[in-house]
Formats: C-alpha cells, sequence, structure tokens
C-alpha cells in the first residue's frame, strides 16, 4: 500500500510544511478579523437608498392634496416619468371606482397622482409591483367645513354651515349615502379611499376596510403635521429636501372661512364617523412613525424644510391674491374661493413655474408631452359612470342629497 503523500511530505520537509498551512490560515484570519470589524462599524440598518420614482398618490379632496400632487407632478416632470391621465380634465372616473379601462394600452407608468376613487386591484394592474402608496387625510370636521364651501352647499341649502349644523338631526339618514353631484358630501376621505357608504352605519365593516387601507399604504400623510409628514415622505421616496418643498396651493380665501365651535366640531364628527375612525387610526401610525424616525432627527430635518421652503417662495412668489371679479379664465376651471399664487415676474427659474402652477394648467402641459409619446393611448376611452345634468335646480340638487 503507498503511503499517504501528505504525511510523507510533512516527514522529509516539516519546516516548508509549516509555511504552507500556517501563512494561509494566519491570513485568512487576519482578513477574518477585518471583515468583522468593519460589519460592527456599519450600522445594522444602514441601507443604500435608491430614488422612488413609481408612486401611487391617492387624492382626497379637501386635504391639501393639491400640494402634495405638485410635489409629485415636478418630480415627474423633471425626470420625464410617466403619469396616469384621464384623456381630458384631472378626474380619473371618480365617482366611479377606478378601472384599468379607463386608461389607453401601449406604455408603463410611474406616478398616478390625480383624484379617483380607490379600487386597489385595478390600480395594482396596471402600477408597478414597487408603487409606493400614499395619501393624506385632515381632521374630518375641518373637511366638511372646508368641502361645505368650496363646493357652495351653502348656496344649495340656502344656509350657511353653522345653521345646517344646528338642523342637521332633521336631516334623514339617506345624507350619509346620497352625495351632490355624486361625489361630495358626509365621509368625503373614506369615500375617495374607495369605502362603501353603505358601511357608514356599521363600525365593524369600518374598520375591516380601515385595516386593508393600512395594508395598502405606504405612508399616510396627516395635513395638520404636514411638515413632519413631507419628511417622512422624502425618506421613503429617498429624495433631496428641494424635491419635497411644496407651496399651500389651492387654499380658500379667509372670508370664505368659517370658525366652528367645539360643539359643532363634536357634531360634524358625528356625521363623519367613517372619517374620524380612519383619521384616529392614521394619526395614531403617524406617531408611531415620528417616534420611530427620532423626535431630535425630526425637529431638524423640519426647521430645514421650513428655510429651504421660505427661501424658494421669497424667490418665487410675489403674493397672494383672491381671482379678480370677472376674471374669466380661457379654459381652465376657477374656483373664485380660492387664492391665486402670483409668482415674481422678474423670476426665470423653471422650479419656480412648476411649484406655482395650477393642477389643471400644469396637468394640461404634461398630457401634452405624453400625447406625442403615446398619441394612440388618449384615444377616447368609454366606461360605465352615469351622467350627471349640470342643469338641475336646486330644488333637485337638494332632493339628492337629503
Amino acid at each position: 500500500m503507498l503511503s499517504n503523500p501528505c504525511n510523507a511530505l510533512i516527514k522529509r520537509c516539516p519546516a516548508i510544511t509549516r509555511r504552507l498551512i500556517v501563512v494561509p490560515v494566519a491570513t485568512l484570519g487576519i482578513l477574518g478579523f477585518l471583515i468583522n470589524t468593519q460589519l460592527q462599524i456599519i450600522p445594522l440598518n444602514s441601507t443604500i437608498c435608491h430614488p422612488k420614482t413609481n408612486i401611487v398618490f391617492l387624492k382626497t379632496h379637501k386635504c391639501a392634496g393639491s400640494s402634495i400632487q405638485n410635489i409629485l407632478m415636478r418630480y415627474g416632470y423633471t425626470n420625464n416619468l410617466n403619469f396616469v391621465l384621464p384623456r381630458s380634465g384631472n378626474y380619473l372616473g371618480h365617482p366611479v371606482p377606478f378601472n384599468r379601462t379607463m386608461v389607453g394600452p401601449g406604455r408603463s407608468f410611474h406616478i398616478l397622482a390625480h383624484h379617483t376613487r380607490l379600487n386597489y386591484a385595478e390600480i395594482r394592474a396596471i402600477m408597478p409591483r414597487n408603487s409606493i402608496y400614499i395619501t393624506v387625510i385632515r381632521n374630518p370636521a375641518q373637511v366638511f367645513e372646508s368641502l361645505f364651501y368650496y363646493y357652495s352647499f351653502d348656496k344649495l341649502l340656502d344656509c350657511d354651515i353653522h345653521k345646517f349644523i344646528e338642523s342637521m338631526l332633521s336631516y334623514s339618514k339617506e345624507f350619509l349615502t346620497k352625495r351632490f353631484k355624486r361625489k361630495y358630501g358626509a365621509n368625503q376621505m373614506f369615500f375617495d379611499l374607495g369605502g362603501d357608504p353603505e358601511s357608514f352605519f356599521n363600525d365593524t365593516l369600518m374598520v375591516k376596510y380601515i385595516d386593508e387601507l393600512e395594508y395598502w399604504f405606504d405612508l399616510v400623510l396627516i395635513a395638520e403635521r404636514m411638515d413632519e409628514s413631507l419628511i417622512l415622505l422624502r425618506h421613503l421616496l429617498c429624495w433631496e429636501m428641494d424635491d419635497v418643498v411644496t407651496f399651500k396651493l389651492n387654499a380658500r380665501h379667509p372670508m370664505f372661512k368659517s370658525n366652528l365651535t367645539a360643539a359643532e366640531q363634536t357634531s360634524l364628527l358625528k356625521l363623519n364617523r367613517a372619517d374620524q375612525l380612519l383619521y384616529d387610526r392614521f394619526y395614531k401610525k403617524h406617531e408611531e412613525q415620528v417616534r420611530a424616525f427620532g423626535q431630535n432627527r425630526m425637529d431638524a430635518e423640519v426647521a430645514e424644510l421650513r428655510r429651504v421652503t421660505q427661501n424658494w417662495y421669497h424667490l418665487c412668489v410675489m403674493g397672494e391674491s383672491p381671482f379678480k371679479k370677472g376674471f374669466k379664465p380661457t379654459k381652465h376651471y376657477v374656483n373664485p374661493r380660492v387664492l391665486k399664487i402670483e409668482t415674481n415676474k422678474n423670476v426665470t427659474n423653471s422650479s419656480c413655474n412648476t411649484m406655482t402652477m395650477e393642477e389643471l394648467v400644469f396637468t394640461d402641459l404634461i398630457r401634452k408631452r405624453q400625447m406625442l409619446k403615446y398619441p394612440l393611448s388618449f384615444n377616447r376611452i368609454k366606461y360605465l359612470q352615469r351622467p350627471v345634468n349640470s342643469r338641475l335646480r336646486k330644488s333637485k340638487l337638494k332632493k339628492n342629497i337629503i
């Protein structure tokens, strides 16, 4: 039987054998020590952050959604991203829930940022699987008060919001399920987020749907804590501070705002029970996210965001004023109850132009560019939606929502 070659080598050349074994083992030991040291220095939660470009923003009515939308439209326009857009206007089917047939074929999408009613399965059918889902909510009493005046419920019902609240008990329960133009009414946020009005009388069903919303959405911004929300959004998307700067777009004129008493707010919260459950859930979650982020760190970043925003505002904005009486836009709808941002005339900065641009104007700008790239995608799409007769008399409109 032949002897083992290794044993023979060890016996004949012990010094050489030691070098052959000891040097590689020592080298591996040193490398292992260095690697382990490096791993201990690097934070366990350290990750390389790449900017996110696939985003679904469910824009809720009267929740500062126009300001968030402007952030997304600016980023998408600057980076030549594709938007989910209606053929005209700024609504994707609402009040009909979103359906993939509302969008023409022929391209992939990066951002959905225009008004639609949430249909999660149908939106997922057209958006990339790694899309970030975000929305924004606001105190329900303030949402309803803003909705009341923005859409002229005071004229429709021949009363201001205070008288409305006084007589609210005399309204039938149908007020909770019937909506002005089938779009606007009680529990507006819950409705925009795809909630079924038939569940407005059942807390169990409402909470069950809110559970689903919490699972679907990566971040729910809070209008009353907008600066903190924007910092959370910036880190979620891995964007720069300048990217999340925004002004208060589509803000109401102070003369069309009403100060509600505590009792009046309580009454409106009861009317908007679904929205209250929604708001309570995500406000609590927002507070948890801020604690996890770190309060000191959050305070520092909020201060920086405010400083950067103020710099942009001084550079871009000359002032804010209501639309002049008799102003008749040639193409776009203008609500006379909102303030218009007037840009500095001597500034040609493109960022200033897009930061202050009205939604419909900006939407048309993006749509024209996409129509050149994907003309077939903007052929008229037919889908089921009951037409709204704008010539209905006041009395009939009252009947529709009461």
